[in-house]
């Protein structure tokens, strides 16, 4: 089994200060509600920004290639004894995927795992004329200490 990193979300408390960053950086912008992401690459909720005080990393998505290695994780939470929820059809449209069920690390960051997360257009910009590609190499990876 081989989950990538689906999503990131922020809490920030200066979201217009992270808005003109992206616009220096060549990064769009896109509003979901309460939700603002940055448009990084093709996923369409890739880096996901909520007003709020922290200044911190609050959830994080799991991303399972399909719905049976969705499942699978969901079978090891299970035998790790981890108390997971089901995920509603809501919450999976505000993250553009077709399902997830969620989950609190040791941290207070909330993580979810996920199955079949939207894509978007290619992001291009006039810094970055090629667009931002990360194909299967996704967002990267995280440690947990």
């Amino acid at each position: 089994m081989t989950l990538k990193v689906g999503y990131l979300g922020f809490e920030v408390s200066d979201l217009a200060a992270w808005e003109r960053f992206a616009g220096l950086v060549g990064l769009g912008t896109a509003n979901h509600g309460d939700v603002t992401c940055l448009l990084v690459d093709n996923n369409a909720r890739r880096l996901q920004l909520v007003a709020g005080a922290r200044d911190d990393l609050v959830y994080m998505g799991w991303e399972a290639a399909d719905l049976a290695e969705f499942d699978a994780v969901r079978a090891r939470l299970d035998a790790a004894g981890v108390t997971w929820a089901e995920g509603d059809a809501p919450g999976a449209a505000r993250l553009a995927s077709n399902a997830t069920s969620r989950s609190r690390t040791r941290t207070a960051c909330r993580s979810r795992s996920l199955s079949g997360l939207s894509a978007s257009p290619r992001r291009r910009s006039s810094l970055v004329p090629a667009g931002f590609v990360t194909g299967d190499q996704g967002l990267g990876h995280i440690a947990a200490a």
